[in-house]
C-alpha cells in the first residue's frame, strides 16, 4: 500500500523549465504523492513509483504561497497551462510519508494494463490527421519491456495534436467508488515536457464526436535513468473525476455540465497537443513540436476509500468490429472524405510547399523531380522505372480529387452559401417590410384619433 505526502506548492505558469533556473510563485497547486513499492510484474527487479497528483486550484501570487498550503484553501479546478513540474526532490527511504492533512491510502485499479501485451490493441490513434494535419503517433509493445510506448511526430501544419484513444467499449466502465482517473507513465524523449500541453480525456456517453471531458496536467522532464531505461521511476496522473472540464475541440463548452460517472464511463485516451483548454482557441507560445515518446505502464481508476470494491473491469471491440457498428452515414461519407482529406495528400501538399520555400527555392517541376530521384534511389533503371510510374500515379490522383474538390466546391458548396444568404436576406427584407406596413398602420391610428380629440 502506498502512503500519501501532500505538499502543496505553487510556481509560475510564464517560466520555461530548465535545470539551470530559478524556480518562481505561481497560480497553480501539485499534489505530490510519493512511494516506494515493489514490482509485481513478471520482472523481478525493484522499481521506484514516483506518483504525481495534479490538483489545479488558484492561489495568491505571494512569496508565501511557496510554504506548505492548507489544503481546503480551494477545490476550483483551474487550467494547467503553461506551468512547469515543481522542483521537489524526496529521497524514497522506504519510511512512511504521511500527509499532515489527509491519512487516506490511494487505490489504483489498472484497467489498462499494457504490461499485458493485448492491451495496446484496445487502443486507436486520433491524430490532427482528421482535420487535415499531417501529425502521426501510435501506441506500441517494446519488446522485452513491462509497458508500452506511446510516440509520435507533431507538426504545426495543418493541425498541432496527436493523440490515443480506446476503442469503443462492449458496455460502460463502472466507475462506482471511484475519485478520478490515473495514468502510470514516463515522460522518455527529451527535457522538456513542460512545452507541450499534456491532457487525459473521458468520455461519458457513446457518441464518438469532438465534445469530450478533458483535464490537463504536467510531466516532468526525462532524465538519464528514464532515457537510459536504467532505472524504473514512473509518474503517477491522478486527475479527479470533479476536475474534468467538457471541450469541444480544444475550447470549453461554456456552461457545460459537470463530468457525471455515475452513468459508466465509455472512452478513455491522452492528447499532446499545442493547444490550452480555454475558452478560445489559444496555443501555447514557446510549443516544441517535433517528435515525442512516452512510456506507459498502466491506465484506470483510482480512489481514496480503503473500503472493498469490486475493480473495474471493461472490454473494447475489435477494430473491425468498430468499423461494422459506425452509422451507415458515416460508412458512406467516410470513403468519400478521403477522396478530399487523404493523409498521404496532405503530407505531399506540405512537403511540396517546404521544396518550394524560401531555404529549398526548387520549382513545382524540380520538386517532382527530386520525389523521383528519391524513389529511384540505389534501385538503379529498374528503380527510375517504378519511381516514374508511381510519380504519375500520384500526379493522376492529385489532379482528380482537384477536379473533384474544384466541382463540388462550385457546384455545391457555392451555390447552398449563395441560396443561404439569398433566403437571409429575403427574410430579413420581409421583416423590415412588415416592420414599415405597422408603421403606417400606427401613424394612421394616431392621426385618427388626434382628429377625434
Amino acid at each position: 500500500m502506498m502512503k500519501a505526502a501532500l505538499f502543496i506548492l505553487s510556481w509560475q505558469s510564464s517560466a520555461a523549465f530548465s535545470p539551470t533556473k530559478s524556480w518562481v510563485p505561481s497560480r497553480k497547486i501539485l499534489s505530490l504523492d510519493l512511494s516506494k513499492r515493489t514490482a509485481t510484474s513478471t520482472r523481478t527487479r525493484r522499481e521506484r513509483a514516483v506518483s504525481s497528483t495534479f490538483l489545479f486550484a488558484e492561489t495568491t501570487n505571494t512569496p508565501e504561497s511557496n510554504s506548505i498550503a492548507d489544503s481546503s484553501s480551494s477545490t476550483t479546478p483551474q487550467l494547467a497551462g503553461n506551468a512547469e513540474p515543481t522542483k521537489q526532490s524526496t529521497e524514497s527511504s522506504g519510511k512512511e510519508h504521511q500527509s499532515p492533512t489527509d491519512t487516506k491510502i490511494a487505490t489504483e485499479a489498472a484497467v489498462f494494463d499494457f504490461r499485458d501485451d493485448r492491451t495496446v490493441d484496445q487502443f486507436e490513434r486520433i491524430d490532427d490527421s482528421i482535420m487535415g494535419g499531417i501529425s502521426t503517433s501510435s501506441v506500441k509493445n517494446v519488446d522485452g519491456e513491462n509497458y508500452a510506448s506511446w510516440s509520435g511526430i507533431l507538426r504545426l501544419d495543418g493541425g498541432g495534436f496527436c493523440g490515443m484513444r480506446t476503442l469503443p467499449f462492449k458496455s460502460p466502465l463502472n466507475a462506482t467508488g471511484y475519485d478520478g482517473v490515473y495514468v502510470k507513465c514516463r515522460f522518455v524523449s527529451d527535457d522538456e515536457p513542460q512545452k507541450r500541453v499534456w491532457k487525459v480525456t473521458m468520455r461519458t456517453d457513446s457518441s464518438r464526436g469532438e465534445q469530450v471531458y478533458q483535464q490537463q496536467f504536467e510531466l516532468p522532464s526525462a532524465n538519464a535513468n528514464n532515457m537510459n531505461d536504467n532505472d524504473n521511476e514512473w509518474t503517477q496522473i491522478k486527475i479527479p473525476f470533479d476536475s474534468f472540464i467538457l471541450v469541444r475541440g480544444a475550447r470549453k463548452v461554456l456552461d457545460g455540465p459537470k463530468l457525471d460517472s455515475t452513468q459508466g464511463v465509455f472512452q478513455l485516451g491522452m492528447t499532446m497537443s499545442k493547444f490550452i483548454i480555454a475558452e478560445n482557441m489559444t496555443a501555447m507560445d514557446d510549443f516544441r513540436d517535433g517528435f515525442f515518446q512516452m512510456h506507459i505502464e498502466s491506465m484506470g481508476l483510482y480512489r481514496t476509500e480503503v473500503d472493498a470494491i469490486a475493480e473495474p473491469t471493461v472490454e473494447t471491440l475489435t477494430e473491425q468490429e468498430a468499423k461494422k457498428k459506425r452509422p451507415l452515414i458515416l460508412k458512406v461519407l467516410r470513403p468519400i472524405s478521403k477522396i478530399f482529406f487523404s493523409e498521404q495528400a496532405n503530407r505531399r501538399k506540405s512537403a511540396m510547399k517546404i521544396l518550394m520555400g524560401k531555404k529549398k527555392g526548387r520549382s513545382r517541376l524540380g520538386a517532382i523531380l527530386y520525389g523521383m530521384r528519391l524513389r529511384a534511389k540505389n534501385n538503379g533503371f529498374s528503380g527510375m522505372i517504378f519511381s516514374s510510374i508511381e510519380t504519375f500515379k500520384i500526379i493522376g490522383i492529385d489532379v482528380i480529387r482537384t477536379v473533384l474538390s474544384t466541382t463540388l466546391k462550385f457546384g455545391l458548396f457555392y451555390p447552398l452559401v449563395f441560396i443561404r444568404r439569398g433566403i437571409t436576406t429575403l427574410i430579413r427584407g420581409v421583416k423590415s417590410f412588415g416592420q414599415w406596413v405597422r408603421s403606417l398602420f400606427v401613424r394612421d391610428d394616431k392621426d385618427e384619433s388626434a382628429k377625434m380629440a
